[in-house]
């Protein structure tokens, strides 16, 4: 191994490309994060209204709150060390961030539990069948078990089991056995 000056290393190894924990970010980089925060929450199809009552119950929920600490914070090395509240979330420790108050799962909202009812039957108005229900939603918002909720919201509307397609029952009929 020989050391290499960093002027005469053309092609920037790892360790090399180390942020220091210590450096303070400049107002640019600071003022660049910011418009594309504020880009992708002008470019979500969610009205404005419908965000301040996210990022309200958001704050008002217990499992929230907690959640958004744990994000700000870091995330324990195991499952097992975190709130029995917040494991559900484990899975997606790496894509939940919390921005203006509200918790991202990417670019989805993460609905909090008092308003998952309501989501629900906005999503399931329109009675357009289980897979529709859930492909729509998955492009906005997350909750946890969130398939299985709609699932079970489909399945239990008499609406919905009425029109769903069925497969056509088709009389048996028997066939000459051949010689």
């Amino acid at each position: 191994m020989t050391y290499t000056p960093g002027k005469y290393m053309y092609a920037a190894d790892t360790l090399s490309r180390a942020v220091d924990k210590h450096e303070r970010q400049d107002n640019e980089k600071c003022a660049d994060i910011q418009a594309y925060v504020d880009m992708i929450m002008t470019s979500l199809p969610v009205s404005i209204e419908r965000t301040e009552q996210i990022r309200k119950e958001t704050a008002m929920d217990e499992t929230m709150t907690e959640l958004k600490k744990i994000i700000s914070r870091g995330w324990p090395e195991h499952k097992s060390d975190c709130p029995l509240r917040v494991q559900d979330y484990w899975t997606y420790r790496t894509e939940l961030s919390v921005v203006d108050d509200i918790v991202f799962k990417g670019n989805k909202f993460v609905i909090p539990s008092s308003m998952r009812k309501d989501m629900l039957r906005k999503i399931h108005e329109g009675h357009m069948g289980e897979e529709t229900c859930k492909g729509k939603p998955r492009e906005v918002m997350y909750w946890p078990r969130m398939n299985q909720d709609i699932g079970h919201a489909t399945a239990s509307c008499e609406i919905c089991l009425t029109y769903r397609p069925k497969q056509q029952a088709e009389p048996l009929l028997t066939y000459p056995v051949p010689d």
